[in-house]
């Protein structure tokens, strides 16, 4: 009904010439130039992971900024379970498609999620990713103690005999960079899940297993990253130091494997209303260059600032539709156990 409603506005407002003119002046005066009357009501954002994580902290910083840009308030519901799954179904089958109700997700595991669990909607035909905000490359890491001190020592050894390596889930953007380099390498990877981020860490450092495989951007004292599934550069060098790339090391042409967490949209509204979309992308790309933007994500460690960047829809959707054709490839590893 909120969706029928806010058309008929639109419509009839459309009709109405005069008033059409005084309202793109009082628009104009007021700084924020948007398509007739949107947004007309608060936004209400899925987010299909839990409470106090990482997706939390940096939506949060987000929309601080983006709420006086887009002139509207946000409300988010956060929705775990099925890595995504329950979230993503939740948005396309009971949200309305009328521009204010969003997704905020975690693009590179949830369209694994997608390849991998066949959900209930399509992509790309349902949803537009529009605005990714921060890189957590994917690569190996090793503890402070580890006799390992470059990947190409991980990689020789494991031609000769199975180098463990944990990870925090198996269907995951590194799982997939560690099976793509066995696979040109011919190493021999005993790619253990731990059941989240923690245990991972806590294994590696403890030497229950020799290396980690996953995200770099979350600090670990002592560790040392090795290397990192990345065509082009590293973003986090400035915090991070310099790591080599994995593809310039062995001569390999593994895709570029990171994770984003991004805005997204239901496509239909999109493409049927391009002048709202845009207010949607011009209003959340103009975060980045807000002082107050930088300042929460520095205060709040949610993540490095150096890897926070915008990536526009094209990007965004590239990333996607790499990693639903890479979950396809490497399918049975990735649920094998």
């Amino acid at each position: 009904m909120l969706a029928e409603t806010a058309f008929m506005n639109r419509r009839g407002f459309l009709k109405i010439a005069g008033s059409f003119v005084a309202a793109s002046a009082v628009g104009g005066a007021t700084g924020k130039g948007f398509a007739a009357n949107y947004p007309s009501r608060t936004f209400d954002v899925i987010v299909p992971t839990r409470e106090g994580g990482g997706a939390d902290g940096l939506s949060r910083a987000f929309i601080n900024s983006w709420k006086d840009k887009i002139g509207q308030n946000f409300e988010r519901q956060f929705s775990p379970g099925a890595a995504g799954q329950v979230g993503y179904e939740l948005y396309f089958k009971q949200r309305e498609m009328d521009g204010s109700n969003l997704l905020f997700g975690n693009v590179s595991a949830e369209m694994i999620m997608y390849a991998l669990q066949k959900p209930d909607f399509k992509f790309p035909e349902d949803i537009y990713y529009f605005c990714g905000i921060d890189t957590d490359p994917c690569g190996i890491w090793v503890s402070g103690e580890s006799p390992f001190t470059s990947v190409e020592e991980v990689v020789e050894t494991a031609m000769k005999r199975p180098v463990s390596i944990a990870v925090s889930r198996l269907p995951h953007p590194g799982t997939i960079g560690l099976l793509a380099l066995a696979e040109a390498t011919g190493a021999q990877f005993n790619i253990i899940p731990y059941g989240g981020g923690n245990p991972q860490v806590v294994a590696v450092l403890n030497g229950e297993a020799e290396c980690g495989g996953g995200g770099t951007a979350g600090y670990i004292e002592g560790a040392r990253i090795l290397g990192v599934f990345d065509r082009e550069e590293f973003v986090l060098a400035e915090t991070r130091g310099d790591v080599p790339l994995i593809n310039e090391v062995f001569g390999t042409d593994i895709p570029s494997l990171y994770s984003t967490r991004s805005w997204a949209v239901h496509r239909s509204w999109a493409d049927a209303n391009p002048d709202d979309y845009k207010v949607l992308q011009d209003t959340s790309a103009a975060v980045f260059d807000d002082p107050r933007f930088k300042e929460e994500i520095v205060q709040s460690g949610v993540t490095p600032w150096d890897g926070v960047r915008f990536r526009d829809q094209s990007t965004c959707m590239e990333l996607a539709q790499s990693m639903v054709e890479l979950a396809t490839k490497y399918g049975d590893q990735l649920t094998a156990g």
